[in-house]
């Protein structure tokens, strides 16, 4: 799915606020792409490709936007 990183990005982007939401963890992602027929081994490969990359950043409790993406 060519769209599936952007897509995620904003989900994160959407469920963040770097205070009171300061992450989401996958399972939160999954849920909101419910639905979308997205399998597990696809997200885990986008989210691994999105923190590579310097878009997400990983936290002990989930992913949010890097500082230079927030």
């Amino acid at each position: 799915m060519d769209d599936l990183e952007p897509l995620i990005r904003r989900i994160v982007a959407l469920n963040t606020d770097g205070e009171r939401a300061p992450s989401v963890d996958a399972d939160g992602i999954a849920r909101a792409l419910a639905g979308s027929g997205v399998p597990d081994a696809d997200l885990e490969r986008a989210l691994n490709r999105l923190v590579a990359d310097g878009t997400l950043v990983r936290r002990n409790d989930g992913y949010a936007l890097s500082p230079t993406e927030g």
